[in-house]
């Protein structure tokens, strides 16, 4: 499995700079061509996006919602009923974020915290929020559909995982930088593939889910709705397991680049 981590880390890696450049460039320029996002990512008092809020209907008092890939400002609204909401923002780049809104001299309403998509149920436990976004993210990942496996683990039974993406990003992209990974509708289900690999995602879901999915104006929306608890949800030793794969693989990752112009007799056996 390390092997596979490492190939993927490896090309995320590769995208990491053209992603912090974008930010930078997004946040000096107060979002650029979309300055009422820019508005509306700062604003403490902005509404709840309406798919998200939908997604949370039954839900009474103070929602609990988790936004994966945030990047440095959160696009998820603040406030539902008149309320705040309880809102958690995740980015496996929220340190580099931190830098750029203080360059940016900027205060967000909701800092962003280190998170791996792949890994939520490391850094979130189980069942611990009412509804799980993410928009235009998921598909910048290194392994999407561990990604959503793990946005399943952390939302509570009988409430939704909210996807809002752009329909095949990395082929309009020619798959540079984070686009690695397209996400469309096939035959009326949500697929996730790029060009060695092709996920159905309901078939690689190991619990019941209920999974609503939609396309317009180039977007892929989908809703994913969790109908019982993972098995294994108790089991901490497959977390030790991922973190040797992780860490092998980051390592390994690490070695072979700092020693690429060192000649092989010179490196230890």
């Amino acid at each position: 499995m390390s092997e596979t981590i490492d190939r993927a880390l490896a090309q995320w890696s590769k995208g990491v700079s053209s992603e912090v450049q974008f930010w930078r460039t997004w946040l000096a320029t107060r979002g650029a061509n979309w300055a009422w996002e820019y508005e509306d990512r700062l604003n403490p008092d902005c509404r709840l996006d309406g798919r998200l809020d939908a997604a949370l209907a039954g839900v009474d008092g103070v929602a609990r919602v988790l936004d994966v890939g945030a990047g440095p400002l959160t696009a998820v609204g603040k406030m539902r009923r008149g309320a705040p909401i309880d809102l958690v923002a995740s980015d496996p780049l929220a340190r580099v974020y931190e830098a750029l809104l203080a360059e940016a001299n900027l205060a967000p309403p909701v800092r962003t915290t280190f998170a791996l998509a792949e890994d939520l149920s490391v850094f979130f436990d189980h069942s611990s929020f009412d509804a799980v976004h993410c928009r235009n993210a998921l598909d910048h990942s290194f392994d999407p559909m561990k990604g959503v496996l793990e946005m399943l683990r952390v939302v509570r039974p009988g409430r939704a995982v909210v996807l809002i993406h752009r329909q095949n990003e990395a082929e309009s992209e020619n798959y540079t930088g984070f686009h690695q990974y397209n996400f469309s509708m096939n035959a009326g289900r949500f697929t996730i593939w790029n060009k060695s690999e092709t996920w159905d995602v309901a078939e690689q879901i190991p619990i019941r889910v209920q999974i609503e999915c939609e396309t317009a104006h180039g977007m892929i929306n989908v809703r994913i709705t969790k109908q019982e608890e993972f098995t294994d949800s108790d089991d901490r030793s497959r977390h030790r397991l991922r973190l040797r794969a992780m860490l092998t693989a980051m390592f390994d990752h690490i070695i072979d680049r700092e020693t690429a112009g060192v000649p092989a007799q010179a490196l230890p056996d």
